[in-house]
Parts: C-alpha cells; sequence; structure tokens
C-alpha cells in the first residue's frame, strides 16, 4: 500500500546507442508516416537532442570553443528568420470563437519550438491543428521574443520575464493583422499553450494584466492555459545552463531570464504566490516530461515532475513520452503526444460556447477569488494529498473500500449527519489510506472537503487554518454557501481575526448549517491526534445535529485516550461509528516486496526475508521502512540474517539503534550538525524548505554545497524531504524520542532547543538589511520563518536562560530592527504575530519576575523590563489603531506612524525624532499615553438611550422617544433612523442584521435595516408588556416573552396575522413554583429555542420552546451549588436583575440581586459564582469573554473559561446600556447621554489566544482574584461640540458639552477661559481683529466676550470680560462678528439678525428661508456674503442691510435622483428633517486671496442619509455680477472628499517631493480655463478612507490629488471631523476625546507608495 518513504533509488538501465545524443543532423527527410510511426521513440530522442541545450555538448567533450561561436552564429542566423511579437498563423473564415496563443520557452523561437527538426512541414500550429475539426472555427497565432540564452545581438540582456511578459500584453492589444486592422485579442475567449519559460511569462501577464486599464479586457477574456513542461517551480538546470555559457562561450554573459529559472528563486515564488489567487478563474492542462534531455555530458530530465504541475483543484496534468523539447514536436499526426494536446485543445474549446451561453460563469470566478481573499486565501489541501497518494502502491487500499461499515456510511440515504472514526495504530498508513479514499470521493464528483493534519506543523494544526480552508472547499462546491460568504464579506466582517469559536459560529453554525440540500457533503479529516486542540473541534463538530444538511464525516486518527472521551460526547448527539483500519497486512506484504525489488538475491531468499518482516512488523510500515533500509546496506545472505536478528520489533528500540549507528558512523562535526538539523526539524513552527533551512544553518554552515544531502547524511533516517522539499521528521515517534530520551546521541532538550531557535530568529532579524525586506517577505527565505516565529519560541522557552532571552529581546527592541520587522509582517499580512508577541511577552517577563525574587538585586534588569513592557503595550496599540491602514501602506510605520503616537509611547519615543522624515509633529494637550477610548459622542437633543445593539458593522441606540438610530461601527457616523413612534420595549435583530424588529406599547414594527424603510407594523396584545424578543435560528418566526407568563410568536411569512400565543404559560406545569407575580427578567438565546427567567424571591429558570408550549428544564438553585474553593455565599437573593447567553457553551450568565455574577448550564449543571459586584451582563459572540458592569461605573472583560476578571476600566459615570461588538475588540456602553466606545488591549491578547484547553475544563482552575488583571481609569472628558480658529493669530476657542469655552494657542497651550454656559455651546466665532468672541449654546444664548492682552504685551495672557448678551427664541445655526468686533450676525433657523454690539440693540432683522451660510466679503470687509443653494445674497455690515441678490447658475447640474418618502427625526449629525437639509449649505471655505469660495451643501438619499454636494465660485465677480457661475467638483476629487479643511496658497504646501500618488484628474471646470482665478488655491481636506490630502487647483488640467498622512482610527468620528480645520500654517486642528490635536508639518511631504 505505501510506496517509497525512502529516497528514489534510480535503477541503472543498460546504454542504447540510439538514445545517445547526436552531435550533428540527421541528413534523412522521413515521408512515410507509417515509417514514422514506428520509430516514433527514436527519432523523437534525436531531434531533441540537437536542441538549443544539447548543442553545447560538443564543446564540453572537446571541440574547441571558435567551433561552438561559428555553430551558435549559425543558428542566430536561422532564429532571426522566425519572427517576433505576435504573428497570426491562422484565421477561419467565419468569426473566430477562440483564440489559441503559442507562446515558446528558453532558447526557442516563434516557429523552431514547434517544427520537429526544425521541418517547416512538421509546424503543426500551422500545418495540422487548422485542419482538426473542433479546433477549425479557431485563430492561431505565435509569440515570439529574444529568449535565446546564447544571443550574440544581446550578450549582456538584463531583460527578465517580467519584461517578456509586458511584451505579450503590448502584442496581444495592440498588434495588427492583415491590412494593419487590430487584431482586437480579447472579443473572444483566449487559450495559451506555452512550452517551459513560456509558461511563465504567459502567468506572469497574467497577472500583471490585473490591474492594467489597458489590458484588463484581455486577461478577463483568457479562459485556459495549457503548460508544456513548465518549470513553474524552476529547474535546478538553470545554474548548470550559465555556467556552460561562461565557460565555453566568454563572449555571452548569464542572461538575467536564465538565472530567474532557478528552483524555487524568488521571481518563480512570487510568480506562483500571485497566480494562485487567480488561478480559479480559468482551466488549467499540465503536460510533464518524462524522457532525459541531452545536457552536456549528462542526461537528465530538465523539468521535474512537481515542479512541472501546480497542484491546483482541477488542474489536468498528464505525461508525455518525451524529454523537454519534444514534449513541443511531433513527427506526424499519429503522434501520441500531438493527439493528447490536440484532444485538450478540443475539449477546452468545446466548453467555451457554453460559457458564452453563460456569462455568469466569470462572474462566478470573481465569487471564487472574492471568498478565497475574504478567507484569507488558504492553502488547498492537495499538496498534502499527492504526497501520501505518491506513496500508495497499485493496488493497496482496496479492502478499504469494501468495509461493510464504511460501505454503509458511504451509501447512506438519511438526511441527517453520519460520522464515522476510523483508528489504526501509529505508522500503519492511514493518512496513505485516506488520501486514496479522498482521491476515490473526488473522481465521484461529490461535495468534498477535506484537511491533512501534519505533526510539527504549527500552520497547518491551527483550527482556524482548517476552518478557512474547508470552507474555501465547501464555498466552490455549494453556490448558495458561498453566496453567504460573499455576503459577509460585503459586511466587513473579518474572519481572519476571529478567534476558532467565533469562526464556528459565523462560517458554518450561522452561514452553512442553516442551508436545505439532500446532497451528502463530505467532509475528511486526517491525523486528528497530530491537533493540540481536537476536543474543541469534535466539541465544535456536535453541532452538525443541529444542521438540515446530511453531512458525513470522516475522522481518522490513533485512539488515544483524550480522542475517545471526545468522540464519546460527540456520539450522543450524532449517528457515530468506528472501525479499525489496522487491517492492512495484504498493503504491508506489497510494500515490503516493492521494496525488495532491488535487492540482489534469489526469489527464495528475498520471500523469506518477506515472511519474517511480516511476522515481525506488526502492521507497522515504518517499522518495515526503517528495517528495509538496513536490510539493503548488507552484501551477504549472513549479514542480512545478522541484520534481522540484531534489528528490535519496536520502534524505539530500532531508534536507539539507529541513533548509536548514526553516531557512531560520523564525525564530531557531522554529529554537531546532524544534531542542529534534527533540532530544527523536531522544534520548527512548521517544516522548514531547503531555502529556509540554510537561512537557519548560517552563518555557521554557510554554502553547504548539497545542503538536502548532506542533511539526510548528518541525520540518517531520522528526517525527511517532501516532494515540496520540506524538511521533516520521519514519523511523530522519531520526534518523541528524540525529545525525551536523554541517552540518546542526538537527544534534544526541548527547552534549550526552543531558546536556541529564538535566539537564532531574532540574530536573523537584527542582521537583516532593511533593502532586503519585500523579498524576505515573498520568498522563502528563512527571514520570513524568523519574523513568524519567535514568539512561539520565546513562550516554550520563558523560563529556560530568561537573561540570555531578555537581553536578546532588549537588543532588538531598542534598535531600527523592530521597525524592519513590523514592516515586514505588513508586507506578509501577518499583523496579527505582533499581538500574539505582546502576549508572550508579558507572560516572560512575569515569569522572570518571579524568577529575580531568588536572585540579587544587582541582577535585576529593570530598564530592560521596562522598556519591553512599554513595548508589549505599543505592539497591541499599532493593530488597534493603525492595523487596517497598516496593511495597506506598510511604509507608514517609517513615515508617520509613530508621530501619531501619544508622548509616552516607546515607539513616538524612540523612532519620532529620528526616524520621521517629514517632520510631522503632533502637538497640543493630548492624554500622554495609550487611551482605551475608541470614541465618545452624545444623542442630541433632550432624548436618552435606553439600549445599544450590535450587528455586523454596525452598532444601533434606542432612544426614549420611540427612535432607533443606526450607526456605522467603523466611524460611529450615523447610518439610518427608525421612528417607531412610541417609546420602545425591546429591540431585536436576524441573524444576518437585515431585519430588525421593535415592540412599543402598542405596536410592533418590523423593518428592513438595509433601506430603512418600514416592512409591516401590527398591533400588540393588550396589557401586556414584552420582556425579550428574538427571531429563531431561521429568522421565519417572532419569539416574544411578556409580563403575562406568556410565550408569543409572529410568523414572518404573514406577519399581519400578528402575535399568537403558545397553549402555556410559564410557571403552570407540576415541578415548577406556582408564579403570582409577573417575571422580573427574560432572555432567549441567540436561535430562540431556550429561554431564561427570573422571578422576583425565586431562582432564574430555563425553558426549552416547543410549538407546544414552553417545557420546564430547571432551576438555578442558588444555595444548592458549592464552586470549588469558594465558600457559598449565604443570602435571600436568588433572584437575578440581569441575563444573557453564552452563545456557543449554552451557559446562563448573570446577576443576582445582590450584585453577584455566576455562570450555569441548564443541562451540564455546571455552575460557578463570583462575589465581585455587578449590575448588568453580556457575553461576546465567540463565548471567550464577557463584560460586566458595576454600579459605580466600572466595566470588567471576564475571561469565560476560568471565570475571571482580566481587565477593570474604572470610569465615574452610570451604565445604562452595554453591548459587544460582532466583529472587532470592542465594548460599546451608554452613559447619560452619551455612547462610549472602548478597545481594550486585554481583549487582543484574549482573543489571540488559542483555544488549546480541555472543552471540559474544570472550573476548579477558575479564581475570582484579579492577579493579571490590567487596570484603566478614564477622565470624563466632554466632547467637543465647537471649533473656531483666529486665522491671523493661530489661536483657537473650543467649546465642550458642558458649557465650558476655552482659548488655545497655536502650541495647544490653553491662555485663557471663558465664562462657563449651563449648556452644550454650539457655536463659536472670532472677529476679524481677534479681539472678541462670540459664542452661544442650546438655550439659544449668544455671549460675546473681548480679550485683553495684559500688560507686556504678551497674547499668552489674557484677561476676558462680556460685552453683550442675547437671547434668541429660534435655534441658533451661525454667528458671526466683523472685522472690528462691532456687529454680531446671528443666523436662526427662519431669519438672520443684525445686532450692535456698543449700542446693545438689534439693527435689522430680516427672513431667511433659504438658510444662508453667511462670511465677510474678502474683498471689502465691510460687506456680507450668503451664501445658499440658489442664490448669493450681499448685505452691509451697517445699519442699512440692503440685500442684493446674486443668482448662481450652476455648471454641469448633477440630475436629481428620486427619493423615496420617509420619516426621520433631527440629530446631531443631521440637525434638521430631510425637507429642510436638501437647501442648506452646511459650509464654505475661502481660498486666502478672496477670489475662490468652495461650498457644502446636502442632499438626501432614499434612506434618509445626507450627501454632500460641493460647488466652486470665482468670488472676483461678486461685486458687480448679477449673475455667478457654480461648477461641481469633478466626479473623481468629490468622491473622495469627505471633510473640507480649509485652503492654503501653493507656496504654503512645502512638499519636499511631489510625488504624485493618483491619477491625474481633468480639470475642474472652465473658470480655471479662463484665468479668472489666481495660479495656487490648494484643497486641503479629509478624505473617505481618512487620509489628509491636498488637491491643487491651480494646476489646470493637470491637477492631482496628494495625499499626505492617514488620520489613526480613533480619530474617525465624523461628527467631530467636521469641526477640523487648517491654519494659514499649514497646521491641522482636529477635535479628539475632548481635546484639540494639532498636526504640524504633515503636508511637508506627499505619501508615496
Amino acid at each position: 500500500m505505501l510506496g517509497r518513504l525512502r529516497r528514489h533509488r534510480i535503477a541503472s538501465e543498460p546504454e542504447n546507442d540510439l538514445l545517445r545524443p547526436l552531435s550533428r543532423e540527421p541528413e534523412h527527410n522521413v515521408s512515410d508516416d507509417a515509417v514514422r510511426n514506428n520509430s516514433i521513440a527514436v527519432q523523437r530522442h534525436a531531434s531533441t537532442a540537437r536542441s538549443a541545450i544539447s548543442s553545447y555538448d560538443i564543446v564540453v567533450r572537446g571541440a574547441r570553443p571558435e567551433h561552438a561561436a561559428h555553430r551558435i552564429q549559425e543558428r542566430s542566423r536561422e532564429r532571426r528568420l522566425d519572427p517576433l511579437g505576435l504573428t497570426v498563423l491562422y484565421e477561419p473564415d467565419d468569426n473566430h470563437v477562440v483564440d489559441i496563443v503559442f507562446v515558446h520557452g528558453l532558447g526557442g523561437t516563434s516557429r523552431q519550438s514547434w517544427s520537429a527538426n526544425r521541418d517547416p512541414d512538421l509546424f503543426w500550429p500551422l500545418e495540422w491543428l487548422p485542419h482538426e475539426t473542433g479546433i477549425s472555427n479557431a485563430r492561431i497565432s505565435t509569440f515570439g521574443y529574444n529568449a535565446h540564452f546564447a544571443s550574440a545581438a544581446a550578450p549582456n540582456s538584463i531583460l527578465n520575464i517580467s519584461d517578456f511578459a509586458k511584451d505579450l500584453l503590448f502584442q496581444l492589444r495592440f498588434a495588427a493583422g492583415k491590412e494593419k486592422k487590430q487584431l482586437d485579442v480579447g472579443r473572444t475567449p483566449i487559450i495559451f499553450v506555452a512550452h517551459s519559460m513560456g509558461g511563465l511569462v504567459v502567468k506572469k501577464a497574467f497577472i500583471l494584466g490585473q490591474n492594467d486599464q489597458y489590458y484588463k479586457d484581455i486577461v478577463k477574456a483568457i479562459s485556459a492555459m495549457v503548460f508544456l513542461s513548465t518549470p513553474h517551480r524552476g529547474a535546478n538546470l538553470a545554474d548548470v545552463l550559465n555556467k556552460i555559457l561562461s565557460a565555453c562561450l566568454p563572449t555571452v554573459s548569464p542572461k538575467q531570464y536564465v538565472g530567474e529559472l532557478k528552483l524555487n528563486s524568488p521571481t518563480i515564488l512570487e510568480i506562483n504566490e500571485q497566480f494562485r489567487h487567480l488561478a480559479p478563474s480559468i482551466d488549467i492542462v499540465s503536460f510533464f516530461e518524462t524522457q532525459a534531455t541531452a545536457i552536456g555530458p549528462t542526461n537528465a530530465l530538465v523539468v521535474q515532475r512537481d515542479s512541472s504541475t501546480l497542484g491546483y483543484p482541477g488542474e489536468i496534468s498528464k505525461a508525455l513520452n518525451a524529454d523537454h523539447h519534444g514534449v513541443s514536436k511531433y513527427l506526424n499526426r499519429q503522434d501520441p503526444n500531438y493527439a493528447s494536446v490536440r484532444d485538450i485543445l478540443k475539449f477546452l474549446i468545446e466548453k467555451i460556447p457554453m460559457q458564452l451561453v453563460e456569462p455568469v460563469h466569470g462572474a462566478e470566478v470573481d465569487e471564487l477569488r472574492l471568498v478565497s481573499d475574504f478567507l484569507g486565501n488558504p492553502e488547498p489541501p492537495t499538496d498534502d494529498k499527492d504526497f501520501f497518494m505518491d506513496k500508495r502502491l497499485e493496488g493497496s487500499g482496496e479492502w478499504f473500500l469494501n468495509d461493510v461499515t464504511l460501505s454503509a456510511w458511504l451509501e447512506s440515504d438519511s438526511s441527517s449527519p453520519q460520522l464515522l472514526w476510523c483508528t489504526g495504530k501509529p505508522g500503519s498508513g492511514k493518512s496513505v489510506l485516506t488520501s486514496y479514499f479522498v482521491e476515490q470521493l473526488q473522481d465521484k464528483g461529490v461535495v468534498l472537503a477535506f484537511h491533512f493534519f501534519r505533526f510539527g506543523d504549527q500552520v497547518k494544526n491551527n483550527l482556524a487554518t482548517f476552518m478557512l480552508s474547508t470552507a474555501l472547499q465547501l464555498a466552490r462546491a455549494i453556490p448558495e454557501f458561498k453566496r453567504r460568504l460573499l455576503r459577509m464579506q460585503s459586511d466587513d466582517v473579518n474572519v481572519q481575526k476571529s478567534a476558532p469559536r467565533h469562526l464556528w459560529q459565523k462560517l458554518f453554525h450561522t452561514a452553512l448549517f442553516k442551508l436545505s440540500s439532500t446532497r451528502p457533503i463530505f467532509i475528511i479529516l486526517d491525523a486528528l491526534d497530530e491537533m493540540e486542540n481536537a476536543s474543541l473541534l469534535l466539541k465544535l463538530f456536535a453541532d452538525v445535529a443541529d444542521s438540515h444538511l446530511p453531512f458525513r464525516i470522516l475522522f481518522v486518527s490513533r485512539p488515544t485516550g483524550s480522542l475517545r472521551s471526545s468522540m464519546k460526547r460527540l456520539a450522543e448527539r450524532n449517528n457515530f461509528k468506528q472501525i479499525n483500519i489496522d487491517r492492512n497486512q495484504e498493503d504491508l506484504r506489497l510494500y515490503i516486496q516493492e521494496e525488495l525489488y532491488d535487492m540482489q538475491a534469489t526469489p527464495t531468499f528475498k520471500q523469506q526475508v518477506v515472511e519474517r518482516l511480516m511476522r515481525s512488523a506488526d502492521g507497522n510500515f515504518l517499522w518495515v521502512y526503517l528495517v528495509v533500509n538496513e536490510i539493503l546496506k548488507c552484501h551477504t545472505e549472513d549479514s542480512v540474517e545478522e541484520a534481522l536478528h540484531q534489528i528490535p520489533a519496536d520502534l524505539e528500540e530500532l531508534y536507539q539503534r539507529m541513533d548509536n549507528s548514526l553516531a557512531l558512523s560520523s564525525s564530531y562535526k557531522d554529529v554537531a550538525l546532524g544534531r542542529l538539523v534534527l533540532t530544527w526539524a523536531a522544534c520548527s513552527r512548521y517544516p522548514l524548505t531547503l531555502t529556509e533551512l540554510a537561512g537557519a544553518l548560517e552563518p555557521e554552515y554557510s554554502k553547504v554545497l548539497d545542503l538536502r544531502h548532506t542533511a539526510q547524511q548528518v541525520c540518517g533516517d531520522f528526517i525527511t524531504f517532501d516532494h515540496k522539499a520540506h524538511l521533516a521528521m520521519i514519523h511523530s515517534s522519531a520526534r518523541e524520542c528524540l525529545l525525551s530520551i536523554p541517552t540518546f546521541h542526538y537527544h534534544i532538550q526541548a527547552l534549550r532547543a526552543h531558546q536556541a531557535l529564538f535566539a537564532k530568529c531574532l540574530q536573523a532579524l537584527v542582521r537583516w538589511s532593511p533593502k532586503e525586506r519585500v523579498g524576505a517577505v515573498r520568498g522563502d527565505s528563512f527571514a520570513y520563518y524568523a519574523m513568524t516565529s519567535w514568539p512561539f519560541h520565546l513562550e516554550l522557552t520563558a523560563s529556560w536562560s530568561d537573561q540570555e532571552s531578555l537581553s536578546l529581546l532588549f537588543r532588538f527592541f531598542s534598535s531600527g530592527s523592530v521597525q524592519h520587522w513590523i514592516y515586514l509582517l505588513c508586507i506578509a499580512g501577518k499583523l496579527r504575530i505582533l499581538v500574539q508577541a505582546a502576549k508572550v511577552m508579558t507572560t516572560f517577563l512575569k515569569t522572570s519576575d518571579k524568577l529575580d525574587k531568588e536572585r540579587s538585586p544587582l541582577t535585576h534588569k529593570l530598564h530592560e523590563k521596562e522598556v519591553l513592557h512599554r513595548w508589549s503595550q505599543d505592539l497591541v496599540r499599532i493593530v488597534g489603531k493603525f492595523g487596517a491602514q497598516l496593511q495597506q501602506h506598510p511604509r507608514a510605520i517609517y513615515k508617520f506612524i509613530p508621530a501619531l503616537c501619544p508622548s509616552q509611547s516607546i515607539l513616538r519615543s524612540q523612532f519620532c525624532d529620528t526616524r520621521t522624515s517629514n517632520g510631522l509633529e503632533l502637538r497640543g494637550n493630548l492624554a500622554p499615553s495609550w487611551d482605551d477610548c475608541l470614541a465618545r459622542f452624545s444623542m442630541a437633543g433632550d432624548t436618552m438611550p435606553l439600549d445599544i445593539i450590535t450587528i455586523d458593522r454596525h452598532f444601533a441606540i434606542v432612544l426614549a422617544d420611540g427612535t432607533v438610530r443606526m450607526y456605522y461601527s467603523g466611524t460611529c457616523d450615523e447610518a439610518r433612523s427608525f421612528l417607531h413612534g412610541e417609546r420602545i420595549l425591546v429591540t431585536c435583530f436576524t441573524a444576518d442584521g437585515d431585519v430588525m424588529a421593535t415592540y412599543g406599547f402598542l405596536k410592533t414594527k418590523i423593518w428592513d435595516t438595509r433601506t430603512a424603510r418600514l416592512i409591516c407594523s401590527f398591533p400588540n396584545p393588550q396589557k401586556a408588556k414584552a420582556l425579550a424578543m428574538s427571531f429563531d435560528e431561521e429568522s421565519q418566526l417572532l419569539l416574544t416573552c411578556s409580563d403575562d407568563r406568556l410565550i408569543r410568536y409572529c410568523s414572518m411569512q404573514v406577519p399581519q396575522d400578528g402575535w399568537v400565543a403558545l397553549p402555556e404559560p410559564l410557571g403552570t406545569g407540576p415541578k415548577q413554583h406556582q408564579h403570582a407575580n409577573s417575571p422580573r427578567r427574560a432572555r432567549f438565546n441567540a436561535d430562540g429555542s431556550l429561554l431564561a427567567v427570573s422571578y422576583r424571591g425565586l431562582h432564574p429558570s430555563v425553558w426549552s420552546i416547543t410549538e407546544s408550549g414552553p417545557e420546564f428544564i430547571r432551576y438555578c438553585e442558588r444555595g444548592s451549588y458549592r464552586a470549588a474553593g469558594k465558600s457559598s455565599v449565604q443570602t435571600n437573593m436568588t433572584d437575578a436583575q440581569d441575563l444573557c447567553w453564552n452563545p456557543l457553551t449554552g451557559h446562563l450568565l448573570g446577576v443576582f440581586n445582590d450584585g453577584c455574577i455566576f455562570k450555569w448550564h441548564p443541562y451540564e449543571d455546571d455552575y460557578d459564582f463570583s462575589a465581585i459586584q455587578a449590575t448588568s451582563i453580556e457575553a461576546s459572540d465567540d463565548g471567550k469573554f464577557f463584560v460586566t458592569s458595576s454600579s459605580n461605573g466600572t466595566l470588567r472583560v471576564w475571561d469565560f473559561q476560568h471565570f475571571t476578571p482580566i481587565y477593570q476600566l474604572t470610569y465615574a459615570s452610570d451604565v445604562t446600556g452595554l453591548a459587544i461588538d460582532k466583529n472587532e475588540c470592542r465594548i460599546y456602553d451608554l452613559r447619560d447621554k452619551f455612547c462610549n466606545v472602548w478597545e481594550p488591549n486585554a481583549l487582543f491578547r484574549l482573543l489571540e489566544s488559542d483555544d488549546k484547553g480541555s472543552d471540559n475544563l474544570s472550573t476548579q482552575e477558575s479564581s475570582t482574584h484579579v492577579s493579571s488583571l490590567s487596570e484603566a481609569t478614564v477622565e470624563n472628558a466632554e466632547p467637543v461640540t465647537t471649533l473656531a480658529l483666529d486665522l491671523k493669530s493661530g489661536q483657537y476657542v473650543v467649546g465642550d458639552d458642558s458649557g465650558m469655552v476655552c482659548i488655545f494657542d497655536e502650541l495647544g497651550d490653553r491662555v485663557a477661559e471663558l465664562a462657563d454656559r449651563f449648556m452644550t455651546v454650539d457655536q463659536a466665532c472670532w472677529s476679524g481683529d481677534g479681539s472678541c468672541i462670540a459664542s452661544s449654546d442650546l438655550s439659544r444664548t449668544v455671549m460675546v466676550e473681548q480679550l485683553v492682552a495684559n500688560g507686556n504685551g504678551q497674547r499668552q495672557e489674557l484677561s476676558v470680560s462680556t460685552l453683550f448678551v442675547v437671547n434668541e427664541d429660534a435655534a441658533i445655526r451661525q454667528v458671526l462678528m466683523d472685522e472690528e468686533g462691532t456687529f454680531l450676525l446671528v443666523a436662526t433657523t427662519n431669519a438672520v439678525h443684525l445686532w450692535s454690539i456698543e449700542d446693545r440693540r438689534q439693527t435689522r432683522s430680516i427672513p431667511d428661508q433659504q438658510r444662508s451660510y453667511w462670511c465677510t466679503s474678502p474683498h471689502d470687509q465691510s460687506t456680507l456674503i450668503g451664501f445658499s443653494t440658489e442664490m448669493l445674497k450681499i448685505a452691509r455690515w451697517t445699519d442699512d442691510l440692503d440685500l442684493r441678490v446674486c443668482k448662481i447658475v450652476r455648471q454641469e447640474q448633477r440630475p436629481s435622483e428620486p427619493r423615496e418618502e420617509f420619516q426621520r427625526r433631527p440629530s446631531r449629525a443631521y440637525p434638521m428633517l430631510p425637507e429642510e437639509i436638501e437647501g442648506m449649505v452646511d459650509k464654505v471655505i475661502i481660498s486666502q486671496d478672496g477670489e475662490l469660495a468652495l461650498t457644502q451643501s446636502s442632499q438626501t438619499t432614499p434612506q434618509g442619509r445626507r450627501e454632500k454636494i460641493f460647488a466652486l465660485m470665482d468670488l472676483s465677480t461678486v461685486p458687480s455680477a448679477d449673475d455667478i457661475e457654480a461648477y461641481p467638483l469633478h466626479p473623481d476629487l468629490e468622491g473622495h472628499v469627505e471633510v473640507l479643511l480649509g485652503f492654503l496658497s501653493h507656496e504654503q504646501v512645502h512638499a519636499r517631493s511631489r510625488r504624485r500618488s493618483s491619477a491625474h484628474m481633468p480639470s475642474m471646470s472652465g473658470m480655471f480655463e479662463q484665468g479668472r482665478t489666481s495660479y495656487g488655491h490648494v484643497l486641503v481636506f479629509v478624505s473617505k478612507d481618512f487620509w489628509v490630502c491636498t488637491f491643487d487647483f491651480g494646476a489646470g488640467s493637470s491637477a492631482c490629488m496628494a495625499r499626505h498622512f492617514f488620520l489613526p482610527r480613533d480619530w474617525w468620528n465624523l461628527e467631530l471631523l467636521e469641526l477640523a480645520t487648517v491654519t494659514r500654517q499649514g497646521d491641522i486642528l482636529c477635535p479628539k476625546n475632548g481635546q484639540v490635536a494639532i498636526i504640524a508639518n504633515g503636508l511637508c511631504e506627499e505619501w508615496a507608495e
């Protein structure tokens, strides 16, 4: 059954003169097809022997170099006859249905590569293909490029594969055919036929064309690629070729493209990494060579089979009976090789009409690509399957398919899940058997997902890796599942960051298990025993019993004790069977006979050896493999007998023998090298490639000549290399012996080994040059392993030589290497490693502190520990604050991220001054350390928030006035608003968040959350107040529990039927207390199947919801439980004031009336409690943690498994609402009128922890002590509500929600405090000369205050006096003062009032139905300009407020879109109703020379959201014109603008290097072309992706948007960003968490990718 575990032994073959390479060309020309057919093999080799490579063997065998040079010149002349570029060979008379393009390889040409013997009559793409049925309707072309490695025309060519690929794209796009007409390639599907390196050129072109506007249509038309012996992973002969060229032809230098063909070269790896994401969109066929090619004095396969195939799902592969060059050249149409290529072309063309009829095919491919990206592009498991299949012998494993139990499981027509556990002893061939079974299922075309867990590979053994890979495989076969994953992707659900439990909940329980299908779904898991958290996986698999799908799940493993107990629990809920697969005697016999095939002995003696091995093997293939290797080293029958007698029957004793033998036969240096290689094989995080191993051995062992051979020599049979040359232990049992038996010569001490590997990783990163960082990520160099794996090794060696590790860490984190490391992780998409590293470092520092207690204080490295502790904080914050942006812009870690960190951040203190080249500086009275508060905003108006609920991408706040406001979780920007019309009692959402139900006193309403549309409304039962509401699992029923103790439901199919009560009320059964009172609290679980209820004075109870009514399950009787290690609390407080469910474990969490917290499982009766006080409680979706709030406003985050608080946040304000984000590490709470968004470090660390614990971990390990509790205290900072800048002095005034108004100087220091208001300050402005400030609050009071400088004339010390106070009758929209501070303009919702400050009287009041935005004219300080959407109003500050109207003439008016009718109440983000917003200008910014004005107005969308409209005006024409033209921004620019900040002049934006980061945009309007504005207007704005950007209008038609820096994620509050502005010095003022941040020098340098 098993194939060759040993290294392939190549048997010698007799020489054949006919197969020797010929030194000259044959002069005969075979014309008779019959003769040709009889001598195909001979002549094919003869023709290919004259290949471009073998033509140089004459030099190697003694011919003089000048003869070779002459021959090259002859060949070059012949090559020049073959055309370069794209040449059409054949075109059908009618329209062609497909393009077939031939691309030659290294040393080939557009014709000779496809012509045997260089005979034009054998040029088969032209002579034969057009006459083939099914191909004659194709257009056939060839592409030629100069890839001759000995070209005399270009001896020093620097061209590479990428250059050839670009040329191919250019030719496809622009090449002309007959009569110079464009070929229009891309109009029909394209099939490439590529030989050798040509396949790499085609793949690279496919990659390059994806994002190029000129070539997108062409690459989308590519339907298939046929590869003929393409070195997808390179070839070992590339180096040989360059050496031959250099030695024999001194004038010819090695070519770059030849070097790129090296095995696993960076170019090859980069192409493969990018191509694998795109490959699912096309058909792939791979042909590989099977005969050796003459190369110099030797014969060898140029491209090995594993390099000729990709191993992708759906790939077709086939062997051709030819050498490397014969795969593309055929002697006649009867040639079997030609027939194979011809037939596959027919097959591919036949698929095309179907694709044309069903254009959805291309869309499906794009969708699969999106799904793969969404899931993190998990590596397909086909490589593992192929690795084990290569070991299988023909005929083995057939018995398994005939097993009765397996057949019954396989053929069952049951609609319920069927689970099967196959068990076998170690080394019994389980994985090979699994791979064979998987291949059989694939041949049947069933819906299948499979995974091979591999010992020693922490990546493949990861639970999340398995889930993501399985989800992708199932998405390819189940369209509805694919669509659900795409929906998650569109909702920005980040499954790659999710913990395993949450991942299971999202991908499988919520998405997959809800489907309905009669087709069986097969899931195969091999080597389950190699997985550390297999018990958790099996616990999750128990959920398949709840699905509606006929799952067929096969587990293969050893029958370990832990798996037996987990399988027993799994069998309780599912149809479960077990079989033993140790019945492998016939397979074992086949294997032994195959292994002994090369043994030089008599058949009788061989048979005796076979029988003896069969008797001793006990079904263990591994033991046989090791023993056969010993036997084959013997030279006599006696020595074989002796070996058989001495070889132990036990594996451990056999390993001992191998260890002794290897040590005795090796030198001291070889033993040291062998021990080091074995250390890497046994302890690495995942199997290393040869390239990674070479880097790991440096510098001690550098430039090893043949590393693979050397490693096998010094390690013997302890190691093996798979088909991709990954180093691994021969078996997990060998690894266990080397790690556990100290008497072995090659014993590996685990702690010492991991410490050494940790040190090696850090040393490699410290030595790493920044110039090489990109290559490190894209290749398989040791740097990639080092940057992702050092935390893994540190975690396993925390207590071993901790001071040495401490010194290494300190050296690393004190150098610039830490920035390079972060950059590399960003490039690789592995930012989660930062959080893992922080968690490991924290644990390591705690361990070191414990060890320091036993050491002298003089040895304590306090400074080093402090630095590392600060870094452990910063690493997590970097991911939280900048993670998404760093993934897209990794270089930002060098540029401006350090400057945007708090002043006490170690990243800022180490790198801000020395590493930030653009000089960006953060000023202002900001918090010196990291803040756990991500955002804080208040509810507008007098209404109070009652509840908060989270859904994907959004959170919703229920207000006391009956409104539900939905916000984007990323920006806290209001998305939609729903008006129920009365106070809402309970609210709930469907699992996908698309539908919301609101329950009031009188009515229940159902809403479509995507459009804010009311679906239906129906009355509520009288005198029944709902306490809880939930949709069921299928979102088909809406359930409520009311204070009348009845459970009601409403069908979503016929919601107009209203509420229907279940038959029995709660508490009427014989086993329950008779309830006279109403329930106090109630809570449904996630799928509505269970209900928890609490009555006053009674224990909480749990009920199952069935069609016949609620069924009582159990009481949580507080006094009857005693948690281990805790004393029972004697109290009469048995009822609960709050309840919630753990959605994964099924535990009920709650808070008793005395504040104690409990968790309890109603079925398992698992109970625990804590005396730490709380008032409310919520559990996370992944079940890993829960959050409590207390009466003093303290939030605590608890580890659910250990029932221990891990984080505490003190904030002196009562919590009235609590929620946890579905996708991010965020907590939401409501306090008074504010919503706070928290993002604690502790959540990142908790969610990064592995689920390694047993699923039944006893709560005895839990504790209420908080020794590891991290604490944070947050000051109650009032949000900034208004910000006004004095352009002349740079000072600014800030008003907040508490009514405080303060003045700050240009450095951010507070210089004065104005009179306190009693309500929120909503407007403020300066007089033109900066001497006065006017401000208003929500009480409609306006106060004008004068600033007086101190005696020495310093403006930093000011005294303030009140000049004027006025009360308005309507809400105030704007306040404005004139230049000298003598007049005040107050704009209300219905009029404009002008006040004389000196006389303290109103001089004029006029209606303003347009709600204009008023500014002082930049050309005449005595003139006012009022901007509205239809006109400008020009007036004077003096008493005669005569208005002159200037009509706005809009150019390129955008068509208005019809809008649906809807209702929405005002909010702070949207202060007025939609019809009021429609004609209102929100903001006006004026250029510094006063010539240009940019207005921002609003229109409403059908969903009730505000959409910004911008218009440009030339103010120089205002004094005399009756009309003024208003030009819209170009859509490309308007699509970027989120917040206008202001105008600067061109000279004020000191860009050191104007490298454009986006494409040139057309001129914004005709106003620039007509020269009516001065040069140099630079708009500063915040883009929709939160970059601070500039746009130079003066550049005219070459105008371009420049990006400078992005804002941290905790600044993404659009309500606050609307207050941001820019000073004349180019500094950005941005409100943030109750303060104003000043970003100086941020516009000095443009960002360039």
